[in-house]
């Protein structure tokens, strides 16, 4: 596998929240509805999806973990639910 590390600039994005313990069969589930909700809005199509886990499970209790799946999207967009929106920071 080949790792490329990226510098991403500060984006508005619409997001997608699961809460509890992080999990392969959890992740994908909620990236597969992500992108299913995606299609039908018209932000799929040559985007930038984002998986950020935003809790160390090594501290935070399982059941209180959060998992973000996001799109980054222009600052125009009216996002319609069940999607949120939010600023990814931006970095490496």
């Amino acid at each position: 596998m080949k790792i490329t590390i990226e510098e991403l600039p500060e984006s508005r994005i619409a997001y997608f929240r699961d809460v509890g313990e992080y999990g392969e069969k959890q992740n994908k589930e909620l990236m597969e509805t992500f992108k299913k909700w995606a299609k039908l809005n018209d932000v799929f199509d040559n985007s930038t999806i984002l998986g950020i886990p935003q809790d160390n499970p090594e501290i935070t209790p399982k059941e209180e973990c959060r998992y973000d799946v996001c799109v980054v999207i222009n600052k125009d967009l009216n996002v319609k639910k069940p999607a949120h929106v939010g600023e990814f920071s931006g970095g490496k």
